[in-house]
C-alpha cells in the first residue's frame, strides 16, 4: 500500500512542479508586459488566468498533503484505523486543513 500511495504522491509533486512552473512563466510574462496590458485593458484577462493557475496549484497542494498523511498512515503501524478514519473525515468532510492545533 506504501509503494502505491508512493507513487502517486511522486506523480502529483511531479505535476505541481510543472504548473509551479507554469505560473511562475505566466506572472513574469504578465510583470514585463504590464504596459501593454494595462494599455490594451487586459486585467481581467490576465487576472482570471493567474486565478485559475492558482486554484489548480492549491488542489495539488491539497491532494498531495491527502496522500501524504495516507503514505504516513500506512507505514506507521502504531497509528490505528480510527485515528485515519477521524481526521480523513475532518479533511474531507468539513474541508478543513490539518494543523497542529487540530490535532492537540
Amino acid at each position: 500500500m506504501s509503494r502505491v500511495i508512493g507513487r502517486w504522491l511522486e506523480e502529483e509533486s511531479r505535476e505541481r512542479g510543472k504548473e509551479a512552473e507554469q505560473h511562475s512563466q505566466m506572472v513574469a510574462e504578465v510583470i514585463t508586459s504590464i504596459k501593454a496590458v494595462k494599455y490594451g485593458c487586459w486585467e481581467e484577462q490576465f487576472e482570471a488566468r493567474i486565478l485559475d493557475a492558482n486554484r489548480t496549484a492549491l488542489l495539488r497542494v491539497a491532494k498531495c498533503g491527502k496522500l501524504l498523511a495516507s503514505l504516513n498512515v500506512c507505514s506507521n503501524p502504531t497509528v490505528d484505523l480510527i485515528s485515519f478514519v477521524i481526521v480523513t473525515l475532518h479533511v474531507l468532510g468539513m474541508r478543513q486543513p490539518l494543523t497542529p492545533s487540530t490535532l492537540a
